[in-house]
């Protein structure tokens, strides 16, 4: 923005060998700009007649204060979504939009695991309640982490005030996980409600890609081929130790269909989760002799 001129009929901005024309405003606003940078324009007044000199402006944006907040989460919620509110409203970096359980029915306690979908070094999380009402807002709560959705270990206690603020819980210990879960014990009026909940990671830890065993931070055919040449393989063979355990997700010094499974399913437009019921059918075991001492 800038001062009116009194004798302009139009402003014009210089920006990237661009020149912006036909302003009528004493403002301008430039978007999807990048967090800390410095930004250099030029603006000028123009009228019937003639055109001042351009005045020159620079303009340093800020830090991101989302740049290290995890992207592309899905999570699910044991307690039913209210309509259109949906859990993964609570994950979609859009601050207008709510999560909401279902209406005039009791929700707590009720848990919320968000699958990071990649392995990160946890920093904090924080929670942006919904700024009008009260139902739903977050009490009393406890946090846990895991790597294969199975172990889970306790990371803390939430303690939080029922108003409109943004929450946060830290991660003291920094650990490292895949999924995180949130066992929600008291909320407003025993509903579960939030605009937004952002995971963030430790500033400047890299992210790993689960299956991404070639670590080119894509799950593709290239990695389900190294799967299938080593599946198998554990440690203590050859070639188990550096590239090859990277594959190992789960961690039990074995390649096998747990880590591949975390590749499979993504290929081929993927594998979609559902409600399906119990495993079911029957092994024959057919021992190579009849007879035995």
């Amino acid at each position: 923005s800038w001062n009116n001129s009194d004798n302009a009929n139009i402003y014009e901005i210089l920006y990237d060998s661009m020149i912006y024309t036909g302003i009528r405003q004493n403002k301008f606003e430039f978007k999807e700009l990048r967090p800390n940078t410095t930004y250099h324009f030029g603006v000028r007044a123009v009228n019937n007649t003639d055109t001042s000199e351009w005045v020159n402006v620079a303009a340093s944006t800020t830090a991101n204060p989302l740049e290290y907040a995890i992207k592309d989460i899905t999570a699910t919620c044991t307690a039913q979504a209210q309509g259109g509110d949906r859990i993964s409203n609570l994950f979609d970096f859009d601050e207008n939009d709510m999560w909401h359980t279902k209406w005039e029915q009791k929700a707590t306690p009720f848990e919320i695991v968000a699958d990071l979908h990649a392995v990160n070094t946890l920093d904090k999380l924080e929670y942006l309640p919904r700024l009008v009402g009260g139902n739903g807002i977050i009490a009393s709560a406890t946090v846990f982490y895991s790597m294969d959705k199975m172990t889970w270990n306790k990371a803390g206690n939430i303690v939080w005030e029922t108003n409109s603020d943004k929450k946060t819980f830290v991660f003291d210990a920094h650990p490292t996980a895949r999924y995180v879960k949130i066992a929600v014990d008291k909320a407003y009026g025993n509903f579960g409600s939030g605009r937004e909940l952002y995971i963030f990671r430790v500033p400047g830890t890299p992210s790993y890609i689960p299956g991404d065993i070639n670590n080119d931070k894509h799950l593709d055919e290239n990695d389900i081929t190294s799967y299938m040449n080593y599946t198998g393989l554990r440690l203590g063979d050859k070639d188990f130790e550096g590239y090859v355990s990277n594959g190992d997700i789960n961690k039990n010094n074995l390649i096998d269909a747990y880590d591949i499974s975390n590749v499979a399913v993504t290929l081929d437009d993927g594998a979609q989760a559902g409600k399906e019921g119990p495993v079911d059918g029957k092994i024959v075991l057919v021992p190579d002799k009849k007879t035995y001492k």
